[in-house]
């Protein structure tokens, strides 16, 4: 194993060609050059049946996390200090989410924001919230970006997050109506009713011919990794 720290704007098609390319948490919390870059060494560097994974955050969840995220960039502007900042940001959503009323729908989302942010780690918070870039995209977006660096979708990191298993039946009717052929179009609906903030997807080279029909007959030639153990004190 070799670990190499570096510019990411320095990686050439030289650098070697890689059956994984992993880019997480990175995408939406650079620049736009960067992010160009970041899909052309996808491009570049990805072995030929090889698969590229990018994480980034989206629209339209992402809406709503805005406004918490604008405020606390606002009210901290003027400090320097990481930790200084991410508790000034944290008391202002509390207090303001403390003090809306019961039953207002800004007051709803302040308190649904407050009680996300209370569930990060500091670290998550500044890199997330806190971060001076931080752009999150439609999906549609991001693989029209893909598409122009020779990349096509080929999956969620989480294969079920592609099912409309929690919608109410009306919407997953109407998911279900859009053929496999319109996979990109039912991934950019399925976000519209989930609310989705972030995607884990997968890409691979625009030339791949991809079968996605399911064929449970090649379960069995599969390599399977488990956490599991036999509990040694019950009866095999």
């Amino acid at each position: 194993i070799i670990l190499q720290s570096g510019n990411v704007q320095d990686v050439t098609a030289d650098f070697g060609c890689f059956d994984y390319i992993i880019a997480h948490g990175f995408y939406s919390w650079v620049p736009s050059p960067v992010r160009d870059k970041i899909l052309a060494i996808c491009h570049a560097n990805l072995a030929p049946n090889g698969v590229a994974y990018v994480s980034y955050n989206t629209y339209p969840g992402c809406h709503l996390r805005d406004i918490t995220r604008e405020i606390m960039l606002f009210h901290t502007r003027k400090i320097a200090h990481p930790q200084e900042r991410i508790s000034q940001a944290k008391a202002l959503v509390k207090l303001l989410a403390e003090t809306t009323p019961e039953h207002d729908l800004y007051g709803a989302v302040l308190r649904n924001e407050l009680k996300r942010i209370e569930e990060y780690t500091p670290g998550h918070l500044y890199h997330d919230d806190l971060a001076l870039t931080n752009q999150p995209v439609y999906f549609h977006e991001f693989l029209a970006h893909a598409a122009r660096h020779g990349l096509q979708f080929l999956a969620e990191a989480d294969y079920f997050e592609m099912f409309a298993r929690k919608l109410a039946p009306p919407a997953a009717e109407t998911i279900n109506r859009l053929a496999d052929e319109q996979l990109v179009l039912k991934e950019q609906y399925l976000d519209f009713f989930t609310g989705r903030e972030f995607r884990r997807t997968l890409l691979c080279h625009q030339y791949v011919r991809l079968d996605r029909a399911p064929r449970p007959e090649r379960i069995p030639s599969f390599h399977v990794a488990s956490s599991a153990r036999q509990d040694a004190t019950r009866d095999s």
